[in-house]
C-alpha cells in the first residue's frame, strides 16, 4: 500500500506496507534465535546433569589403597580416617575433604593427595612431617613441625636437638592444627632465624630463648648461648655468629657455659658463665660497700680470664 504524506510543504510517498513486512520478519528472526538459545541451554544442562549422575553412579571405588610404605600410621588407620566406601560412586565424595581429614586427624601427616583413577580407584598418597621445635608448656613439650602444625603433646623431647622454645606462650595448640604463639609473627621470625643457621651450617641448636625485651638467646649443643638481640633482627646476624663460634670452638669446662653476646651486630663479647657471674657478684659487692662505707672483701681485680674477654669485631 502506497500512502502520499505531506512534509514540510511538499508529498512523500511512502510504503508502509513493506515497512510493516520487514519489522514482522525481523520479529519472526529474534523469536527464533531466542528460541535456539533456550534449547542450546537446555541441551547443555541435560548433558551436564547426565554426565554428572554418570560419573557418580556409573564409576564405582572399588579400590582404595594408600600407595607409599606406612610410616608412623598403618594404612589400615589411614583408610579407617578417610572413610570412603568401596563399592560407593568414585565421585561421591569430595577428595580435597578426605585429605583435609587425614591431615587434622593424623598430624603427623604433612601432605595428603587423594586421587581418583578410572575406572574404579582412589588412590591416597602420604607426606609425613617431622617435629621442628617443642615449645616449653605445664603439661610437657608440644612438638611443631616447620609449618607451625602443632604435632603432640609429649612428656619428654623424643631426641636431641630438637629446639626448645622458652620464654613463648602458645595460646593454641591443638595436635593437627596450627599453633597460636602470642607477640607478632613471632613464630615466623623464630622460623626464618632457624633457616638461618641452617643455610650457614650451623647444627645442633637446642634452644630458642625469648625475654620480656623480645630479645632471643640461641643455645646451641647445650653449652653456648648466642646473645642476638632483637628476635626480628636475629638472622641478619647469623653469618658472623657462624664466625665467632668457629673462632671459639673449645668447649667450656664442664658446669660452665660460653656466652656470645652479638646484641650490637657489629662486635662480639666471648666471655665464660662464671666470669659472667664472679663480676656481678662483684659489682653487687662494690655497690653494697658504697652504701655501707665499708671496705668490700672481694678481690681488686676481676677474675683472669673475665680480663681476657675476646672482643670480634665484625666486617
Amino acid at each position: 500500500m502506497t500512502e502520499q504524506v505531506r512534509r514540510s510543504g511538499r508529498a512523500v510517498l511512502t510504503n508502509r506496507g513493506g515497512e510493516l513486512k520487514r519489522s514482522s520478519g525481523r520479529r519472526k528472526r529474534k523469536r527464533r534465535l531466542k528460541d535456539s538459545f533456550i534449547i542450546v541451554c537446555a541441551l547443555t544442562l541435560l548433558i551436564a546433569v547426565g554426565g554428572a549422575v554418570s560419573l557418580k553412579f556409573l564409576f564405582k571405588a572399588d579400590t582404595v589403597a594408600v600407595e607409599n610404605t606406612a610410616e608412623r600410621y598403618t594404612n589400615e588407620k589411614i583408610l579407617e580416617v578417610a572413610g570412603i566406601e568401596t563399592g560407593k560412586g568414585l565421585f561421591a565424595f569430595s577428595a580435597k575433604k578426605v585429605a583435609e581429614k587425614i591431615e587434622k586427624e593424623l598430624p603427623y601427616v604433612g601432605v595428603c593427595t587423594v586421587k581418583r583413577r578410572l575406572p574404579d580407584t582412589v588412590a591416597i598418597n602420604i607426606e609425613y612431617t617431622r617435629p621442628f621445635m617443642a615449645a616449653k608448656t605445664a603439661g610437657g613439650y608440644l612438638l611443631i613441625d616447620k609449618n607451625g602444625k602443632a604435632l603432640e603433646l609429649a612428656a619428654s623431647l623424643p631426641s636431641d636437638y630438637i629446639a626448645v622454645l622458652n620464654g613463648i606462650t602458645v595460646t593454641e595448640g591443638t595436635p593437627g592444627e596450627k599453633i597460636t604463639i602470642e607477640g607478632d609473627n613471632v613464630f615466623q621470625y623464630i622460623t626464618m632465624l632457624s633457616c638461618a643457621f641452617d643455610e650457614n651450617g650451623v647444627k645442633n641448636i637446642t634452644a630458642f630463648t625469648l625475654d620480656a625485651n623480645g630479645e632471643v638467646t640461641v643455645e646451641i649443643d647445650y653449652v653456648t648461648d648466642l646473645k642476638l638481640g632483637a628476635l626480628s633482627k636475629a638472622a641478619s646476624k647469623v653469618r658472623f655468629a657462624k664466625e665467632v663460634l668457629a673462632d671459639n670452638s673449645t668447649p667450656p669446662a664442664e658446669g660452665d657455659r660460653t656466652v656470645i653476646d652479638l646484641t650490637d651486630g657489629t662486635k662480639a663479647y666471648v666471655r665464660s658463665q662464671r666470669d659472667i657471674e664472679a663480676a656481678s657478684e662483684a659489682a653487687s659487692l662494690a655497690a653494697e660497700a658504697d652504701i655501707s662505707g665499708t671496705k668490700p672483701d672481694v678481690p681488686n681485680t676481676l677474675p683472669e680470664s673475665a680480663e681476657n674477654t675476646t672482643e670480634k669485631t665484625g666486617e
